[in-house]
């Protein structure tokens, strides 16, 4: 995948996702989980299997954030290990924000913890 800047009308919908939206035609957000350097953390609902899943969306792309997300989805597909997060599914919206979905894991915050 080559990298492209995004025209600024994009990068608004980028930043404007909110609750209810759905990625993939298939996960329903239902609220921002964190962000860090590569983007953002939303829990969502995955319609197909009813089940809690955790979204990571690359929040401005760049070659080495898109490469390193699409080698990330394709190593969690190839594991299943108990102490391995479950792959679930990953693509690209319409405005061309790649994302990568992964079973919902519930826990401590590790920044509250440390």
């Amino acid at each position: 995948m080559v990298a492209r800047a995004l025209p600024v009308a994009e990068l608004v919908r980028v930043r404007t996702m909110s609750p209810g939206d759905v990625l993939l035609d298939r996960f329903e957000l239902e609220q921002l989980a964190g962000s860090g350097g590569m983007g953002l953390v939303w829990r969502a609902r995955d319609r197909l299997e009813g089940t809690g899943v955790a979204i990571k969306v690359l929040q401005t792309p760049n070659a080495s954030d898109e490469a390193r997300l699409l080698r990330e989805a394709r190593l969690l597909a190839e594991l299943s290990h108990p102490g391995i997060v479950r792959y679930v599914a990953h693509g690209v919206t319409p405005s061309g924000q790649l994302v990568l979905a992964m079973e919902w894991l519930e826990g401590e915050d590790l920044f509250q913890v440390f």
